[in-house]
Formats: structure tokens, C-alpha cells, sequence
């Protein structure tokens, strides 16, 4: 189940949440990562909140639209596999993010 009602601005704004999340909490991500893992967990939490969890719906939907926003989008394999490190903190952020007021 596909839910088109997310726009760039949403995407943008949750990824910056993230962003400045995991660097407040002294986040080092490895510099020679092509998608970084703001972006990977910015993939997450659009899957949980707007793709029921769906990450390869998410991907897809990521890969057909504004290309500018994740210019280095992973296969699911690869994004499964980069998301268990995040395991602990993806539930924080989704509390988080489920917290703001939209």
C-alpha cells in the first residue's frame, strides 16, 4: 500500500530532524558511505509512517520520484542490512517523530 501524500518538503524535514538527532547524540557515520545513515534512517521512518513498514514499497517509491533527494538510494538487501546497526535508535526517532505535531 502506497500513500503518495508525502511531499519533498515532509521528506526534507524529517531527514534534517534525524540529522541534527544523531549528531546531538555524537553520531559518526563513516565518511565513505554513499548514502549516509541520516538518509537510511530517514528511509525507515517514511516506511513506518507513511508505507506501513513496507521498505521495499518505500525504495520504490523513493527511486520514481525526485531523484534530488536520495541520489544514492541502496537495493533492499543492502539497506536491510545497513538498517540493523540502527536497530535501538530507529524506535526513538519513530517516537520522536510521532510526538511533532504535523
Amino acid at each position: 500500500m502506497t500513500n503518495k501524500h508525502i511531499d519533498n518538503d515532509q521528506i526534507l524535514i524529517i531527514f534534517c530532524l534525524i540529522d541534527d538527532i544523531i549528531k546531538a547524540m555524537g553520531w559518526k557515520g563513516d565518511k565513505q558511505q554513499r548514502m549516509s545513515d541520516s538518509e537510511v534512517l530517514t528511509v525507515a521512518c517514511i516506511a513506518h509512517q507513511y508505507f506501513s513498514g513496507d521498505y521495499q514499497v518505500t525504495l520504490s517509491f523513493l527511486k520514481t520520484t525526485d531523484q534530488s533527494l536520495f541520489k544514492n538510494l541502496l537495493s533492499k538487501s543492502r539497506f536491510i542490512r545497513r538498517l540493523h546497526r540502527f536497530l535501538d535508535l530507529l524506535s526513538q526517532l519513530l517516537s520522536i517523530l510521532s510526538g511533532i505535531k504535523r
